[in-house]
């Protein structure tokens, strides 16, 4: 039980720190919940976004790649890696 609420404060931490719209502050509470659950979307997810938001277009896309390969039929999620590799000088990949 303790492990699940330590999981949920951490997602609360990223999630208020998302919506404040402090990206860097918002990266370690996920960061830290991708470690005890690398299978997650949308901690994934989350995590690309964040990396979006403070230009860190590279790391951005790698977080969508791996969400994509978890979860293909995300609506909107192929879009979201697609606009974030046009950000990557280059083209990503």
């Amino acid at each position: 039980m303790i492990q699940k609420d330590h999981d949920a404060a951490l997602w609360q931490a990223g999630a208020m720190h998302i919506q404040l719209q402090n990206w860097f502050r918002a990266k370690a509470p996920f960061e830290q919940l991708l470690k005890k659950h690398p299978e997650n979307a949308d901690i994934l997810i989350n995590l690309g976004g964040v990396h979006s938001k403070l230009g860190e277009f590279a790391e951005a896309a790698r977080y969508y790649e791996k969400a994509v390969k978890l979860s293909p039929d995300r609506p909107g999620l192929h879009d979201t890696l697609n606009a974030v590799r046009r950000q990557i000088p280059g083209g990503g990949r």
